[in-house]
């Protein structure tokens, strides 16, 4: 009923046509306001996406998730020596050109502890970087990575640590619910404003007021958009990777069969149906099979209610022992009607479920603090198998990491440790430190503006290159 009253309100404003005006700026929904303008400090996906805008690193992604210059090429002169050579001459957005010294003082304000950077575990094994000339520096490591290059993706700031990019766009404003960029070759201005409510956010765009929503918004609404001869839907196919978190320091989530009923109470493939109108696929783990580092060959997680109830009774759980768990999620209206579908689900093998929703700041906050049983979140923008680290090495629990589910398996932590990511994947799909869900496509409607907006796999805002 509610969607039926929300269409409802937006066939009122069905007449309403943008404001062309190429004077006003471009103006992008979010659903959820940036934490860290500081690359150094930067990790929810809102603040990196912006900041890619803002800021370049020693090094980008291709399509194909391969490591390309950015700002410098490199040569690899030994398992632990890298040579890194300006590609083009850079400058930050106020005119000071970009020096050897702007990287090698980020690199190493990122590397002291006094910092406090949570990129600083990934970047460790940097013993020294030395500067050969105004056009090259060198790079020692303490141990062999072939996954370094793909580390320096960092944004790189002037020595002065002042939050100056030398990227496509620059800050205009910074504020509460309003965040400005400037385009640097024409000075096109993108107004980025906070819309937590997918259905004022749809209000918005019929009255003009919004050019650009991308992703966070019921389906019906998408659907309904589409067929609007003044918008248009783009999607595709996309990489971010949506999944159920467990702790596994509760007695009761420490319990591989409880968390393999729970994996197998989820009919994933009827939410993508119905919810999700088929706008994502089944994910099996961080990584696609695309991937190159991806599991090719691998069992799904299968919906079967009947093992699962079976699995629950070997635990203990029965009719007169229900088994009962919090479920923590934002207070995104699509997010509280997905799990309120799980709650259904998982009810029917037994599993009472409370939903806790709660403002973006205090349930990210829970997560990273490690107070939760379950919760649902994704990974958005990964690119290398370094994620494997991150996520489930046993040392990589936070504050140092983002093992916030304290999963721990040594052969695990040895095989990541030997960048043997298949075997990686195929035992984290077997204990199940959380169940993958899926990767949910990338979906944006334009305005008669933004027409020429551009999606990318990972939902970054490179789009914006693109539009006039």
């Amino acid at each position: 009923m509610r969607f039926l009253s929300v269409l409802a309100c937006v066939a009122m404003l069905t007449a309403c046509q943008p404001d062309t005006s190429v004077e006003k700026p471009i103006t992008i929904a979010l659903s959820s306001a940036p934490k860290q303008f500081d690359p150094r400090f930067a990790t929810d996906a809102t603040s990196t996406r912006l900041n890619q805008l803002v800021y370049q690193g020693i090094v980008q992604f291709d399509e194909s998730n391969q490591p390309v210059p950015d700002l410098m090429s490199w040569v690899e002169l030994s398992p632990v020596h890298y040579r890194f050579k300006w590609v083009k001459p850079a400058q930050f957005s106020n005119g000071q050109a970009v020096t050897i010294e702007d990287v090698i003082a980020t690199y190493e304000s990122v590397l002291d502890s006094k910092t406090a950077s949570p990129h600083r575990a990934a970047l460790s094994h940097i013993q020294r970087i030395e500067k050969i000339n105004e056009t090259t520096m060198d790079i020692y490591l303490s141990k062999a990575d072939s996954l370094f290059v793909s580390r320096l993706t960092l944004g790189v700031l002037p020595k002065s640590m002042n939050l100056i990019g030398s990227g496509d766009f620059k800050w205009v404003e910074k504020g509460l619910q309003k965040w400005t960029l400037e385009r640097v070759s024409d000075a096109r201005q993108f107004q980025f404003v906070l819309s937590k409510d997918p259905t004022v956010r749809v209000l918005k765009m019929m009255k003009g007021e919004l050019d650009i929503i991308q992703n966070n918004l019921p389906f019906e609404l998408v659907a309904y958009l589409d067929k609007k001869q003044a918008f248009e839907v783009k999607s595709r196919a996309g990489s971010n990777f949506s999944y159920l978190g467990f702790n596994l320091k509760d007695p009761i989530l420490s319990d591989l069969r409880v968390r393999q009923a729970i994996a197998m109470g989820i009919d994933r493939q009827a939410l993508i149906q119905y919810l999700f109108q088929d706008q994502a696929r089944p994910a099996h783990s961080l990584l696609p099979e695309t991937h190159w580092a991806g599991l090719k060959k691998f069992q799904p997680i299968k919906y079967k209610p009947k093992q699962a109830q079976r699995l629950l009774a070997e635990a203990g759980y029965n009719e007169q022992n229900p088994l009962v768990l919090s479920y923590k999620t934002s207070t995104d209206p699509f997010r509280i009607r997905l799990a309120t579908v799980m709650q259904a689900q998982l009810a029917k093998i037994g599993v009472q479920l409370n939903i806790q929703s709660y403002d973006w700041g205090t349930f990210y906050g829970d997560i990273k603090n490690g107070n939760f049983q379950l919760y649902s979140l994704a990974w958005v923008g990964i690119k290398t198998p370094d994620i494997f680290q991150y996520v489930f090495h046993s040392e990589f629990q936070p504050p140092k990491g983002a093992n916030r589910g304290a999963y721990v398996n040594p052969k695990v932590d040895q095989w990541i440790e030997q960048e043997d990511y298949l075997k990686v994947q195929q035992q984290v799909l077997e204990d199940l430190p959380y169940v993958p869900l899926w990767y949910e496509n990338q979906v944006a409607i334009v305005g008669e503006r933004a027409k020429k907006y551009r999606l990318s796999a990972d939902g970054n805002y490179s789009g914006l290159n693109y539009v006039d």
